[in-house]
C-alpha cells in the first residue's frame, strides 16, 4: 500500500479488517487479531507495541508480527499514525531511549 492513509476511520477499519488487501499481488487478510503489549506516551507523540497475527487468504497459514505504532495526537485527536517494523527506529521518532 502506497501513499498517506487519512484518518482514524480508514487506519482502523483496514488494518484491524479480515477484509483482504492486495500487496505485491498477493491477497493477505491483514490482523485478523491483535494485541498491545506497549504504550509509552511522550509529549504529543505516542509508541505503540502491537503483536498481530494474520491469515494469508489462499494458503491459510498464520503469520505473527510485532510492530510499532508512533502516534501523534493534536488537541486530543489521532493526527497522524506511522508504522515501523523497527522497535529501536519507533522509540526514537518518539524520542524514547531503548
Amino acid at each position: 500500500m502506497k501513499g498517506t492513509l487519512h484518518g482514524v476511520p480508514f487506519v482502523s477499519s483496514r488494518l484491524f479488517s479480515a477484509q483482504p488487501l492486495p500487496i505485491a499481488r498477493s491477497r493477505v487478510r491483514l490482523a485478523s487479531r491483535a494485541e498491545v503489549e506497549d504504550i509509552v506516551a511522550q509529549g504529543d507523540r505516542i509508541f505503540v507495541q502491537v503483536q498481530a497475527w494474520s491469515r494469508a487468504a489462499g494458503s491459510g497459514v498464520e503469520v505473527e508480527q510485532r510492530l510499532f505504532h508512533v502516534w501523534t495526537v493534536h488537541d486530543g485527536k489521532a493526527a497522524r499514525v506511522e508504522l515501523y517494523d523497527d522497535k529501536a527506529q519507533a522509540r526514537e521518532a518518539v524520542g524514547l531511549q531503548e
